[in-house]
């Protein structure tokens, strides 16, 4: 009996443990470690995203700006690998949190010869 109370706390911590070192993506931002709520990232201090292709999925990669800091020392990066399979449903809660900030955002084209000229 005794030996079965630990194989059942022991296969407990385990699950615990491994759902607690999972991301959560939800409306209001990123949860990093869900036992400690501060390292949630919101969507509004995300800066930039990249993705690159990988065997099996795509890694995400999110530069943050933490709010407690200077611009100097304050950024951060969250990579997150996302199996095809899920990838999809992540690239459109993406999109509807982040897309519309960064879609102004390009560098525009500018004529070096026609600026000089002035």
């Amino acid at each position: 009996m005794v030996f079965g109370g630990y194989i059942w706390i022991g296969l407990m911590w385990f699950i615990a443990s491994y759902l607690a070192s999972k991301h959560y993506i939800t409306d209001y931002g990123i949860v990093k470690n869900i036992n400690e709520p501060s390292q949630t990232i919101p969507w509004f201090q995300i800066l930039d995203q990249v993705e690159r292709e990988e065997k099996g999925g795509v890694e995400f990669t999110f530069s943050y700006s933490d709010m407690d800091k200077s611009l100097v020392r304050g950024f951060n990066q969250l990579k997150l690998f996302v199996p095809d399979s899920k990838r999809k449903d992540f690239e459109k809660i993406v999109s509807l949190k982040l897309k519309n900030r960064f879609e102004g955002s390009e560098i525009p084209d500018i004529d070096l010869k026609q600026i000089h000229k002035d």
